[in-house]
């Protein structure tokens, strides 16, 4: 889990601890955060976010974002869905 403006997010990155700080490190954005697997992406922009280019709600500081590795979009627990086109 790493944390960015007071978000926990937790993404299903591979390798060791010190490659996924870095990959994390590499995805936060001055506005948030944007990162990619491969097959999902999330980004997270003024608290807005976006998984595979859909909105899906917004957080704020003191959110626990989890994406899992099959592209499930998790917020403090509860399962989001998008929330429009």
């Amino acid at each position: 889990m790493f944390q960015s403006d007071g978000v926990t997010y937790q993404l299903p990155m591979e390798g060791s601890s010190l490659q996924q700080a870095s990959a994390f490190m590499k995805a936060v954005t001055p506005t948030g955060l944007k990162w990619s697997s491969g097959t999902h992406a999330i980004e997270v922009r003024n608290g807005k976010v976006t998984l595979d280019g859909k909105p899906h709600g917004s957080v704020r500081k003191g959110d626990t974002v989890w994406l899992t590795s099959d592209g499930k979009l998790i917020i403090n627990g509860n399962r989001r869905q998008p929330t429009g086109p």
